[in-house]
């Protein structure tokens, strides 16, 4: 067990000045890169072993120690998952003769740790912040470089979130000045925004970052929780998509019905600055930013007519939720190529244009994928892929959609033509012999008697329209 006498070597008022000198000078050097070897060997973790690091280098600078206080905290960081629990985490700071700002600083250094080893979530490292924020709040440079080396080394974008979002409504300015990962940056932006052009700014710079990062990977694109989540049942989708519509009711395009507005239901439309400040979301953030950017919001999109906030988080929820199903068909599909699929209006531009854009393979080859054709179905809020979906509809050139046979929006047209075949007229009835069976539309051809229109969003459209014969 370490004593408070062993703790007691401390750094020389000079010594300490000659730290706080050296990181203004350079605020990113890591304390010893001794002791990040050290932490890296224990922890193997990079990212936290350089976190663990740079908060030591908070209190001090390795030249500036002694040989033995050095050894010292070389041990604690060697001994990182014993010493760092937070029960025992007095015996590195019980000693009042260090660096004021050490304890704490340790203890964020803690949660970094914690969290990033994946046991426990990032709300306990805001907890942790929140609870020493007015420790840290008057801090000296070495502070700020502390908390900077850590939002750098916290590579996860939601904790570095949770940081700025806790500085931004302490109002720490110096925190919030820091450079930060895109997508932060963004929503630290939107919530300094002085006018509605700043608002603009901030959310022209986020879409940006989401097209880069939609370009070169397929993962879902989970931007909670500066988006609402969607925590509706039955509900596959991460993003809120609901639309003010009545006296506590918004209306869910996914579930194509109402969805009961929060805090007694899952429907968030209206900003909430009591959350704990890791929640807070776009809604959140107009609110902090002032009243600029909330009573002259003009059209998010020239055309669009989506000006109000709950607007613009429904826009983007639902930009968010389509893109995620989308991503995974915009590969090539020639043997060997998979490269992304591009747009002559710009990957940006499909964005925010989609529900129907022309995409082509960049390679030009024979084989390669060329005018293809992603829709967005009306029927089943379904993709209709002009690879899969060779048929048009009679009255246009839309695809029939595979799922539910709806072409052009207009119900009297569903079923018309088979999406499978492309002949017609196609029969509603069930799918099976069994009474309770799904309801949907069977191909009459012979040789064809596909079926779709099983999907639950369809099939009380399809159970009371007239097909046309």
């Amino acid at each position: 067990m370490m004593r408070n006498d062993a703790l007691s070597k401390q750094v020389t008022e000079a010594a300490r000045q000659r730290a706080l000198d050296q990181a203004v000078a350079d605020p990113v050097r890591p304390w010893s890169d001794d002791l990040i070897c050290v932490a890296q060997r224990r922890l193997g973790d990079t990212a936290a072993a350089s976190a663990i690091a740079h908060a030591l280098y908070g209190a001090a600078v390795s030249r500036d120690l002694r040989a033995e206080e050095l050894a010292l905290l070389r041990h604690a960081a060697k001994a990182s998952a014993v010493v760092f629990a937070p029960q025992k985490l007095h015996r590195l700071v019980a000693d009042p003769e260090l660096h004021p700002h050490f304890a704490p600083v340790m203890r964020l250094a803690s949660a970094v740790h914690i969290w990033m080893r994946g046991d426990t979530s990032p709300a306990r490292f805001n907890s942790l912040f929140e609870q020493h924020a007015a420790t840290l709040i008057p801090a000296a440079t070495s502070h700020y470089l502390s908390i900077s080396a850590m939002a750098r080394a916290a590579t996860p974008w939601p904790l570095q979130y949770a940081l700025a979002m806790h500085a931004l409504r302490r109002g720490d300015t110096a925190l919030l000045d820091l450079p930060w990962h895109p997508l932060v940056q963004a929503a630290v932006d939107l919530g300094r925004a002085g006018s509605a052009a700043a608002a603009r700014a901030a959310l022209e710079s986020f879409e940006a970052d989401i097209c880069a990062q939609a370009y070169v990977s397929t993962a879902p694109l989970d931007l909670r929780p500066f988006l609402p989540a969607c925590t509706a049942q039955n509900v596959r989708v991460i993003h809120c998509e609901g639309r003010p519509w009545k006296d506590n009711i918004a209306f869910c395009p996914t579930l194509g019905g109402p969805c009961t507005l929060a805090p007694n239901g899952p429907a968030r439309l209206s900003a909430d600055r009591s959350l704990p400040a890791e929640r807070w979301s776009v809604l959140e953030l107009l609110d902090h930013a002032g009243p600029p950017p909330m009573a002259v919001f003009p059209e998010v999109r020239p055309g669009t007519g989506l000006r109000k906030n709950e607007e613009l988080t429904s826009r983007l929820g639902g930009w968010l939720n389509r893109l995620n199903r989308i991503r995974p068909l915009l590969k090539c599909s020639h043997e060997g190529c998979g490269q992304t699929l591009i747009t002559k209006k710009g990957y940006a531009r499909f964005l925010a244009s989609y529900p129907v854009t022309i995409f082509n393979c960049p390679e030009t080859g024979k084989g390669h994928d060329r005018d293809v054709k992603l829709t967005h179905c009306w029927g089943c809020n379904g993709i209709i892929d002009s690879r899969k979906s060779r048929y048009q509809d009679g009255m246009s050139t839309y695809n029939v959609c595979l799922n539910c046979a709806a072409g052009e929006r207009n119900a009297a047209t569903v079923g018309d033509t088979c999406p499978h075949c492309g002949h017609g007229p196609m029969r509603l009835g069930r799918s099976g012999p069994i009474r309770h069976s799904p309801l949907g539309l069977h191909c009459t051809r012979p040789g064809c008697r596909k079926v779709c229109g099983l999907n639950s969003n369809t099939r009380p459209y399809l159970s009371s329209r007239v097909l046309r014969r």
